[in-house]
């Protein structure tokens, strides 16, 4: 797609779909988010799941701003919405992770302050932590000293106490040896057992336990530091929220081009039924003046022949037709009982030319009286039954106007049984009024709508319509 198509003006995402789309987005991301905490083993379940619905309310607010921003661009083109996107998308990210940070700052602080299983291992992530975590340390530190130097203290004592009475025990045991030396001398036989020399017990061990403190930087300036920090964390996490609204505008970009299509797919529909309805009126326009010409040249071959009264009668009838044809709306449907009333009007004009020659015979069931047909649909078949089977013939003719249901739906016919027209007849007449009627057929109907005509067997002249059978629909 080339970056100069555009949107129409009707293209703009409607506000119900983009909050609708904005709200699956990030619940999407929640539920994602929730489940990997979960299947990690991370605790603070429930405190977790309140910030990051913060963090998912704040966000959804700065996607709306963003598609606020981006509906007057709607009938720009590709490009343009394309660049609107991955600029807005900027703020919006700073401001969903500046969310992200003030909702878990103090989660990730507990977290982070927590025991790990390999002993005491503390990372503070702000220099006020640390200072106090170093207060603490020297407390603790100091008092692990004082019970070292205690301890100290006691086993130096125990240690001279059993020096001490190592060296009684030695002074007896040389006395002994010496008694049992001179017992010895005077020949008695002396055993005494010398128990062994208590050894001398050993300064008891204070175990010592390590404390690894990492911090962001030194005391000197830890405002500074701390400000750093946090526009790093900041910055880190909007990398991440930048391709979450990238992602975003590309949906809304999707659901624009949509309705851009939606838009144009109506207003084609719009253009073909105007065209459709223009071609319906051109197509009845060209049946008046043809009737009306023929009309004319009967009424004037009355007055050649000086019949005023049928003339008059002619004039009247006339008038009746058109008022009665024209005021109705070239494009609507008629009651099929209303469009046999105008070729029964037609027929009565015709009758004052042809009095004893026009036999009309029109057998409608009631129960089709009420089918929709299209106004003066059947005008162009009674006028052809007329003009090349009843004006040619000099005995009567019978015109029949018929009406049926089959399977398809309705069946119009007129026929007449006048003479068979000549090769040379058969190839100049009835070619206008049926390519009129099957047009307006395919224009109304398109393909459900058919115009089927031929000469009898015996003589005359057939056509019938083949249409939906419409009730209660004009």
């Amino acid at each position: 797609m080339t970056s100069d198509i555009k949107c129409g003006r009707g293209a703009s995402v409607h506000p119900r779909v983009a909050l609708l789309s904005i709200l699956c987005f990030w619940l999407v991301y929640f539920v994602i988010a929730t489940l990997r905490w979960l299947g990690v083993g991370g605790g603070h379940q429930l405190e977790m799941l309140a910030a990051r619905g913060f963090v998912i309310i704040g966000s959804m607010a700065a996607t709306y701003i963003v598609y606020l921003a981006m509906r007057p661009l709607a009938t720009r083109s590709l490009a343009t919405n394309i660049t609107a996107v991955a600029l807005l998308a900027v703020p919006a990210a700073i401001a969903y992770s500046s969310i992200n940070w003030l909702a878990f700052r103090q989660i990730d602080h507990r977290i982070a302050m927590e025991e790990t299983p390999n002993g005491h291992k503390i990372i503070i992530k702000t220099v006020e932590d640390a200072e106090q975590l170093r207060e603490r340390a020297q407390a603790a530190r100091d008092a692990a000293q004082e019970m070292r130097d205690a301890a100290r203290e006691q086993a130096d004592a125990a240690r001279d106490a059993a020096r001490e009475s190592r060296e009684a025990a030695k002074e007896a045991i040389r006395n002994a040896q010496e008694a049992v030396e001179e017992a010895r001398k005077h020949g008695v036989n002396i055993q005494i057992p010398v128990p062994p020399i208590p050894p001398v017990p050993p300064i008891p061990q204070i175990p010592q336990q390590a404390m690894t403190i990492q911090v962001g930087g030194g005391a000197t300036d830890a405002k500074k530091e701390k400000e750093m920090s946090v526009t790093a964390q900041i910055a880190d996490q909007a990398m991440n929220g930048y391709f979450f609204f990238i992602a975003w505008g590309a949906l809304y970009l999707a659901l624009s081009y949509a309705a851009a299509v939606r838009s144009a797919e109506r207003e084609a529909a719009g253009y073909r039924a105007a065209a459709r309805d223009a071609e319906l009126r051109a197509l009845r326009y060209q049946v008046n003046p043809h009737f009306l010409f023929n009309t004319l040249n009967s009424l004037s071959s009355l007055v050649l022949k000086d019949n005023r009264d049928e003339a008059e009668q002619m004039i009247l009838n006339l008038a009746t037709f058109f008022r009665t044809s024209l005021t109705a709306d070239p494009t609507d449907d008629v009651l099929l009982s209303e469009e046999i009333r105008l070729q029964r009007l037609y027929l009565d004009i015709e009758a004052v030319r042809f009095p004893k020659r026009l036999i009309v015979d029109i057998t409608i069931p009631p129960s089709l009286l009420t089918a929709c047909v299209p106004c003066l649909i059947l005008q162009p078949l009674v006028e052809n039954a007329i003009k090349y089977g009843v004006s040619r013939s000099k005995r009567p003719v019978t015109v029949r106007v018929s009406a049926r249901e089959d399977s398809h739906g309705l069946v119009l016919t007129v026929e007449d049984d006048g003479d068979p027209m000549t090769e040379g007849e058969s190839g100049k007449g009835t070619g206008v009024g049926l390519k009129n009627v099957t047009d307006r057929l395919r224009a109304r109907f398109g393909e459900d709508a058919a115009c089927r005509y031929g000469p009898l067997a015996n003589g005359g002249f057939s056509a019938t319509i083949f249409m939906p059978l419409i009730r209660h629909g004009c």
